[in-house]
C-alpha cells in the first residue's frame, strides 16, 4: 500500500519539544517522565491504545565534580564527567596520578597503586572482570579516556545496569586531549572531588498499540526517549522517538493485518535496560514478535547510514530490496552489538533491524558530548529514513506471511549468547523483573 511522505516539520517540532522544552532526559528524572508523558499523549492524539510500563532504576545526579592537575607551583583545572552512578569522593582527594594503559594485568603486574588515582586509556566497563580488578586494587579513585573522541570535550559514559552494586571506585572521563598532555608531560600530582547523589527511581516504557486485523505475531518498532547527563539528546535518540510517533502517524489508518507496537524506551543509556524491562514483562510477550526495528542515533548532516541485520539472509534480503527501491544507500552489517534496544529482542529469538548512521570512526563526533543538540540534524534526511522504515513496516503489516523466517543464524546466536555471558551472566538471571542485583553479593551502599 502507498504511504504519505514523513512531515519534516512534524519531525522538527517534536523533537523541539524533547530537547527544548523538556530538555536533558536522565534516566529516572522527572524530565525523563515529562517526555514519556508528551509521546503517550501523542500515541492518544492518533486514538491508540497507550501504556506507560514504569520500572525500578538507579538515578544520579552530580553536585560537584572538580578536577586540578600540578603544574610547576600552579594548580590548574582539568575538565571532568562523572560515570553514571559513580560513589562519590570523600571530600577533595589528592595524590599520586599513575597512568594505566588498558589496565591488563600485565600493566599492573609488580605496582603499588594504594592509595593513588589511576588514569585508564579505554572503558573500565569493557569487563566486569576488570572493574573489579581495579575496583579492589587499592586505588582511590579511577580517571579514564574514551578511545573513541580525540577531543578536549567531556564525554559522558554508562554503566550496565545490572553492575552498579559492583562499582566501588569514583570513576570520572577525562577529555581524550587532556589525558594526552597529562601522560606525555609526566603530570604526578592530581586533585579529584565528585559529589554524588545515587538514589532508587523509576523509569518507563511507552507501548502503543496499532491493532491488527488478524492475530498474527506483531511488528515493534521502537527507539529511546532518555539520554546522558551532558546534554540534551537529539540525535542519541531523539530521533528515534520522532521517527516512531512519525511512523505512527502515517500507518495509523493503514488497517495493517498483523498488529504494530510503537514502543518509546527509557533507561536506555546503561545497557539498553528499559528494553529489557520490556522484553521480561510478560504482558508484552515480546517472544512472540516478528521482527523489531529499531531507531537508534539517525539524520546527521553528514555520514553514513548503516543497517544491521539479525536474522536470516532473506531478512537481509528484503531490506536490500527496500533500500533499492527507496534509493537509500546504507551499508547492511549482520553484526551482533548489545548496545543498544534490539538486542534484547535478540536473547528471545527475535530477528532485528537497527537503522543508524555515523559519521566518525567512533560514531558520531558529538556522541555523548553537550553538542548533541537539534542543530546537528538535516530534518529532510531524517524524513528519509522515516520513509524508509515505514515502507518495510508497511509491506510487513499486510503480510500474513512474512518473507524470511522469524529466525536467527546460529553464527549470530553464538554471538549473542557470548555477549549475555559477558555481559548478564556475570550478575545473575537476565530474565529477572525489576533490577538486577548480583547474586551473592550485599547490596552497594552507593545509594542514599
Amino acid at each position: 500500500m502507498s504511504l504519505a511522505p514523513a512531515n519534516p516539520t512534524r519531525l522538527e517540532a517534536d523533537l523541539r519539544v524533547l530537547c527544548d522544552d523538556i530538555g536533558c532526559r536522565l534516566a529516572g528524572s522527572p524530565n525523563e517522565a515529562r517526555a514519556a508523558q508528551y509521546i503517550a499523549a501523542q500515541y492518544q492524539a492518533l486514538g491508540l491504545e497507550t501504556e506507560i510500563q514504569e520500572f525500578p532504576c538507579v538515578c544520579w545526579e552530580c553536585r560537584q565534580a572538580v578536577m586540578q592537575a600540578r603544574r610547576g607551583r600552579r594548580w590548574v583545572d582539568i575538565p571532568v564527567q562523572p560515570n553514571t552512578q559513580s560513589p562519590s569522593t570523600p571530600g577533595m582527594l589528592e595524590g599520586e596520578l599513575v597512568y594505566l594503559e588498558t589496565a591488563h594485568p600485565w600493566d599492573l603486574e609488580g605496582r603499588d597503586l594504594t592509595g593513588k588515582i589511576g588514569l585508564l586509556f579505554g572503558s573500565a566497563y569493557a569487563s566486569l572482570e576488570r572493574m573489579e580488578r581495579l575496583c579492589n586494587s587499592g586505588l582511590v579513585a579511577l580517571l579514564y579516556v574514551d578511545e573513541r573522541f580525540p577531543t578536549d570535550e567531556k564525554v559522558a559514559s554508562g554503566l550496565i545496569a545490572g553492575w552498579i552494586d559492583h562499582l566501588s571506585l569514583p570513576t570520572a572521563t577525562v577529555p581524550y586531549l587532556r589525558a594526552w598532555d597529562l601522560v606525555r608531560d609526566g603530570v604526578r600530582d592530581v586533585r579529584l572531588q565528585l559529589d554524588m547523589r545515587n538514589f532508587l527511581s523509576h523509569s518507563q516504557n511507552v507501548v502503543a498499540v496499532l491493532p491488527g486485523r488478524r492475530k498474527l505475531p506483531p511488528l515493534v518498532i521502537g527507539g529511546h526517549h532518555d539520554c546522558v547527563a551532558t546534554n540534551v539528546g537529539a540525535e542519541d535518540d531523539g530521533t528515534g522517538v520522532v521517527v516512531t510517533l512519525e511512523l505512527a502517524r502515517l500507518l495509523r489508518d493503514s488497517k495493517p493485518l498483523r498488529p504494530i507496537r510503537f514502543v518509546s524506551f527509557g533507561w536506555e543509556e546503561n545497557l539498553s535496560e528499559g528494553a529489557r524491562q520490556y522484553v521480561v514483562h510478560p504482558a508484552n510477550r515480546a517472544e512472540t514478535t516478528a521482527l523489531m526495528v529499531n531507531i537508534d542515533s539517525v539524520g546527521c548532516w553528514m555520514g553514513t547510514d548503516e543497517v544491521w541485520v539479525t536474522g536470516d539472509a532473506k531478512l537481509r534480503a528484503f531490506v536490500r530490496r527496500h533500500l533499492e527501491e527507496q534509493r537509500f544507500v546504507a551499508k547492511l552489517r549482520p553484526d551482533i552489538t548489545p548496545f543498544s534496544d534490539h538486542y534484547p529482542f535478540n536473547l528471545v529469538g527475535v530477528p532485528t533491524v537497527w537503522l543508524y548512521r555515523g559519521n566518525c570512526p567512533g560514531g558520531r563526533w558529538y556522541h555523548h558530548s553537550r553538542f548533541d543538540t537539534p542543530d546537528k540534524l538535516n530534518m529532510a534526511r531524517l524524513a528519509r529514513t522515516t520513509d524508509l522504515v515505514a515502507s518495510m513496516v508497511g509491506e510487513l503489516a499486510q503480510s500474513a506471511e512474512l518473507p524470511f523466517p522469524r529466525d536467527i543464524p546460529a553464527a549470530q546466536r553464538r554471538q549473542i549468547e557470548q555477549y549475555r555471558k559477558d555481559l548478564y551472566d556475570p550478575i545473575g538471571d537476565w530474565r529477572t523483573p525489576e533490577l538486577m542485583r548480583p547474586e551473592g553479593k550485599r547490596r552497594s551502599d552507593i545509594l542514599s
